[in-house]
């Protein structure tokens, strides 16, 4: 994170200077060529340019002094890594909703199993996640294992590969929230014909094989998405950025946990105005689960067209290791400063 702070100190004190002028040639950027073979160089790209003003070499010192003043110049590979973070915010933004989606999970789903017939109430809960382990790890397997043949055969592209496995788990999700109101219609119906609806310590006569499904596909993507994502950093974010953007990815989906606290109060309080009585009542069985799950495919469903286009603004990065013609437009921009 050092790079990010270094460039927003370089911007300010760049902006300092009156005598700035606000169209930047390409031959005052700064670059460093003679840090070792395992340099990972990015190229220069047009897209958020008013950051490189903290690469431009300057007339009023030397070139030694300005690189001696670490907190003043940056190299255009640090300006690049910086892009790329800000770039990687609405990368990231659809994670919040399958963060909001994955939380019922945690919440909705156990009272679910726990409002079920069943004599081992400890076994019924390991048997559920058990499912829902074994669905994550098995589907990015599979995920993978599509993807390489599709790869080796050319059907897909090698960048195009996790861009394609993140929406398809957001596909799933969708899919998921639909099973999951229709197994909550069902519990509700059975609930109202045995007269348990006002009884809420009773349970339900059904099998605890009816939440399978809701927890498979709830894995599912979670598996996807996580192994998508990880591979796309890989391909596409420089080594330096790679661990704090994999945490900044479980970041965004614990703000979807966080955030669908905020969604059930909302969507509870519009159906208290709009329909008279809230779909979230004091007991399971006295709510209306069914229709706030039917509320997360529509979510998920904006989701899915959200992403593609954040996907396609995002440029997919492209490793440069200096050979001898970089080598030449580097001593331009030197000789350019010389002059």
């Amino acid at each position: 994170m050092t790079f990010l702070v270094e460039t927003f100190v370089s911007e300010y004190w760049m902006f300092s200077i009156s005598s700035l002028s606000s169209r930047i040639d390409p031959r005052e950027l700064y670059e460093k060529y003679d840090l070792g073979n395992d340099q990972e160089l990015l190229p220069h790209t047009n897209r958020l340019r008013f950051l490189e003003k903290v690469a431009i070499l300057t007339q009023l010192q030397t070139i030694e002094e300005q690189e001696n003043q670490k907190w003043r110049l940056c190299r255009i590979t640090e300006v690049e890594e910086t892009k790329i973070f800000f770039r990687m915010i609405p990368m990231l933004m659809p994670f919040v909703i399958c963060g909001i989606v994955s939380s019922v999970r945690t919440s909705f789903f156990l009272e679910q199993a726990m409002s079920i017939t069943h004599r081992f109430r400890f076994l019924t809960f390991s048997f559920l996640i058990f499912f829902y382990a074994s669905s994550m790890y098995i589907s990015a397997s599979i995920y993978a294992l599509i993807a390489i043949i599709r790869r080796i055969f050319g059907m897909v592209k090698q960048k195009h590969i996790p861009i394609i496995g993140i929406g398809f788990g957001i596909m799933i999700s969708i899919f998921c929230c639909i099973v999951v109101a229709l197994v909550e219609q069902t519990r509700l119906t059975v609930a109202k014909g045995h007269g348990l609806i006002n009884v809420p310590q009773s349970t339900i006569p059904m099998s605890i094989f009816w939440l399978i499904p809701q927890f498979v596909l709830l894995g599912a993507p979670q598996g996807i998405l996580l192994s998508n994502m990880t591979h796309f950093l890989v391909n596409h974010v420089p080594n330096s950025m790679q661990s704090y953007l994999s945490k900044l990815t479980e970041a965004f989906l614990g703000v979807g946990f966080i955030a669908s606290v905020l969604t059930v109060n909302v969507v509870g309080k519009i159906s208290d105005e709009r329909g008279g009585e809230s779909w979230f009542r004091e007991t399971l069985n006295k709510s209306q689960l069914d229709k706030y799950y039917y509320t997360l495919p529509t979510m998920s469903c904006a989701n899915l067209f959200f992403y593609p286009l954040v996907a396609s603004w995002f440029n997919y990065k492209e490793v440069h290791i200096p050979t001898e013609e970089q080598e030449v437009v580097d001593e331009e921009r030197f000789q350019y400063h010389e002059e």
